[in-house]
């Protein structure tokens, strides 16, 4: 009767003993997709062309070329984002830029998606504001 509580203990002891090194490997696993940086976005610059109501927002990815942008929105009306246009960037100097019409109260951001190299990155552009 001891040698079988001794013998469950042990075994107890032993099961909680793998499933903390588990749990730490899934950690491991876990924090290698985190330390993925980011994709790099220089030379953005966002504003209103001549034209009422019409704004541009262009830069440059210098790490990865030629990936694909997608230019988002979000209203009051519609919160959750949605992605109004996409194009990619170039594969020479990495280079792209969005022409659009922005509603009043609407707030634009870049997004780029995940890569074996780099975790999805988002850029938040602007708000239209009216007065």
């Amino acid at each position: 009767m001891r040698f079988t509580r001794l013998f469950v203990a042990l075994v107890a002891i032993f099961s909680v003993g793998l499933t903390g090194l588990m749990t730490s490997a899934h950690a491991a696993e876990g924090t290698a997709d985190r330390a993925k940086p980011r994709h790099v976005i220089s030379y953005l610059q966002s504003g209103e062309t001549a034209r009422d109501g019409v704004f541009y927002t262009k830069g440059r990815l210098t790490k990865a070329k030629g990936h694909a942008v997608y230019l988002q929105v979000r209203t009051a009306k519609k919160p959750k984002w949605r992605t109004m246009t996409g194009e990619r960037s170039a594969r020479s100097n990495g280079k792209f830029g969005f022409t659009f019409r922005g509603k009043c109260g609407a707030a634009y951001r870049l997004v780029i998606k995940e890569s074996p190299s780099y975790r999805r990155t988002e850029q938040r552009v602007g708000k239209v504001r009216c007065y």
